[in-house]
């Protein structure tokens, strides 16, 4: 199902790049200046903040996006959202898919997310608030903010400078909305960091920190998304 799903993702890209919204240079610059964003300030972020420390191996972790959660999100708002975002979305968490993201092995991980999500609850419930792993929660809110920022000042700078181009459909607002949704880093992020720490404490550590950080992005992308007005600039869905 994951191929069949990137396969029909890729595909749309595709499409879009010849005949729909991507054709324009400008306007597919846009999620790709995004994409260089999230990825580049949530990695500069997270390595001062572990430097000299056995996480700084992790250093591609916050750079990842869970392209099928983040889209499954923005689906849950239906017809409340252009087609023009959701575009917008995949092209983006592909571009830093194929940057920073596993290239195979996703059966893998996918069949895993089920096991990581219950291990993640089983050590939020049962370690100590005073843990040093629960102490580093904090730190996954700067990979999160580091996302968001990233795509969001990426996005506005590549326009301004005339690199780039803001579809009509969308608003800087609901940019703003989806780059919380590239924030979930879920499976991808999880994938990133087993391969830099391997098990013990830091891996738990990710874990946790992966987990918050995209509940905190879904929840946030969410409720921004929300409150936009239907349909946006006056333009229905398609």
């Amino acid at each position: 199902l994951m191929v069949l799903f990137f396969l029909l993702v890729g595909l749309e890209i595709k499409r879009e790049i010849f005949v729909g919204e991507l054709s324009s240079v400008r306007h597919a610059a846009l999620p790709i200046a995004a994409a260089l964003g999230g990825m580049i300030v949530p990695a500069a972020i997270y390595a001062p903040l572990n430097a000299g420390s056995a996480g700084a191996r992790g250093w591609g972790i916050p750079m990842a996006t869970d392209i099928a959660f983040a889209l499954g999100v923005l689906s849950l708002l239906g017809s409340r959202i252009p087609s023009g975002l959701r575009l917008f979305l995949a092209a983006l968490a592909h571009c830093r898919r194929h940057r920073c993201g596993p290239r195979q092995s996703d059966r893998r991980v996918r069949d895993s997310g089920a096991l990581c999500l219950r291990e993640c609850w089983r050590a939020i419930l049962c370690r100590d608030l005073r843990d040093p792993v629960v102490a580093r929660l904090p730190r996954c809110g700067a990979g999160v903010v580091g996302k968001v920022t990233g795509i969001v000042v990426a996005a506005r700078l590549a326009a301004r400078r005339g690199v780039a181009a803001l579809p009509p459909e969308l608003t800087w607002r609901s940019v703003f909305g989806v780059a919380w949704l590239g924030g979930i880093g879920f499976t991808m992020s999880i994938f990133v960091a087993t391969l830099a720490f391997g098990s013990g404490p830091l891996l738990d550590s990710a874990k946790l920190g992966i987990l918050a950080g995209s509940v905190v992005a879904a929840y946030v992308g969410t409720v921004t998304l929300w409150k936009l007005p239907p349909p946006l600039e006056g333009k229905s869905s398609r």
